[in-house]
């Protein structure tokens, strides 16, 4: 598009501010750590749109930025938002978690902003059910975007209230300094074919996204389970999910090398060339209702913690930090829902639109998940080398992960 011929990049950052802080003082509000539930009235399907927001909400990495990023200007004047702007509608939405006495809050200014954005293509319109994968896609999307200023415009693309198109192509730019979406969510891969004998190797590859996308069928033919009963699968083994995740791109045995003639000798490596504060996995299903059988054994394979090395290739002598499991967004029908871990509280907090509830520990989660059939379809594990005081909390849920009572899921 020549739209785009030429770009320069703006951060959020470096935006000025038009309204006050989002910080609450210590003598109003509730602490940025609080709970509350999101409003969903009959017939608004606003469900996959909220299970995104309590993520957002409830990763540190994401709110802390959010909170203390700067508000868009939209007029000469700094007059606010007329409410398309996803960006100021989120953040206004992090206020009220952060300030707000009531224990819901509506989701709409957002809903609405998306919609705005997204209106040529008919989509997320209130009322119509959307993917809650593809939502936190689109909104990390336009969140990039609000970045991205084509040279010979005096408006800035808030201002232009963007559309679906302008967030397509902003797609296809970098944003430098990093815009809050790269920041924490920004994965990117080169996938290489090298030739363990010769050394020859291959066209790379190269793969931007927020979300890594894994199929759950190729999953679980590498974790090479064999086909037994239900309480012999709550007895079984499981491989580390960090080994199967890699060894999925990266398999042991390699091709034939086209230049050497080598036999088994072309292996396909996936090296991870920008890391996220937040790692996203997608879980692509084969079914929509999987079986019990299904669920436990990909929820048994999930790991308290795991490294980016331990699923891509890395630089010799890169840093390699801990990644912690952070939480999960599932559905079940047409309904999702979302369980984080507190910190602050160490237990794990179920999300059901206004529903808010505590689950005591790690097996009470897979209990319910496995009995209500709640299919995981984003997991979220998070860099938490940045928060030292969180170490015992940390401990606490590794604990709970590794201490997964097997038999109390057994059928009732």
């Amino acid at each position: 598009s020549h739209f785009f011929s030429r770009m320069m990049f703006l951060s959020d950052f470096s935006a000025p501010v038009s309204r006050a802080s989002t910080a609450c003082s210590s003598s109003s509000g509730r602490r940025a750590g609080s709970h509350r539930g999101l409003e969903n009235d009959l017939g608004d399907n606003h469900c996959f749109l909220n299970v995104v927001i309590q993520a957002f909400w409830n990763l540190p990495s994401f709110r802390k930025l959010l909170l203390h990023a700067p508000w868009h200007e939209h007029s000469a004047e700094g007059e606010e938002s007329d409410g398309s702007c996803c960006y100021c509608a989120l953040k206004s939405l992090f206020d009220e978690f952060a300030c707000s006495e009531a224990d819901t809050i509506p989701p709409d200014s957002l809903r609405q902003a998306l919609s705005s954005v997204y209106d040529a293509k008919g989509r997320f319109k209130t009322g119509d059910m959307e993917d809650a994968t593809e939502t936190i896609e689109a909104i990390l999307g336009i969140l990039h975007a609000c970045n991205v200023q084509p040279v010979g415009l005096c408006q800035s693309p808030c201002d232009q209230h963007p559309s679906a198109e302008f967030v397509e192509e902003a797609s296809n730019f970098g944003c430098h300094p990093l815009c809050l979406a790269h920041a924490v969510f920004g994965l990117q891969t080169v996938d290489l074919c090298r030739c363990s004998f010769c050394g020859a190797t291959g066209e790379p590859d190269v793969a931007a996204s927020y979300v890594y996308s894994v199929y759950v069928s190729e999953l679980a033919s590498l974790e090479e389970a064999p086909k037994s009963s239900w309480p012999d699968l709550l007895r079984t083994p499981r491989r580390p999910f960090a080994e199967i995740l890699r060894k999925l791109y990266q398999p042991d045995e390699g091709r034939n090398c086209g230049e050497c003639n080598s036999r088994k000798t072309l292996l396909r490596e996936r090296w991870l060339t920008r890391c996220p504060k937040t790692f996203i996995l997608s879980l692509v299903w084969p079914s929509s209702n999987p079986s019990r059988d299904q669920l436990w054994s990909l929820l048994s394979m999930i790991q308290p913690e795991l490294r980016m090395d331990e699923i891509f290739r890395v630089e010799p002598g890169a840093q390699s930090d801990l990644y912690s499991f952070h939480g999960m967004i599932c559905y079940c029908g047409m309904h999702y829902v979302a369980l984080f871990w507190c910190p602050a509280r160490k237990k794990w907090i179920f999300f059901d639109d206004m529903c808010v509830k505590e689950k005591e520990d790690w097996t009470a989660v897979v209990n319910l998940m496995t009995a209500g059939q709640y299919v995981p379809t984003l997991i979220f594990y998070e860099n938490m080398s940045e928060e030292p005081a969180l170490s015992e909390s940390i401990e606490e849920l590794t604990r709970q992960v590794d201490a997964l009572e097997y038999q109390s899921c057994a059928l009732m």
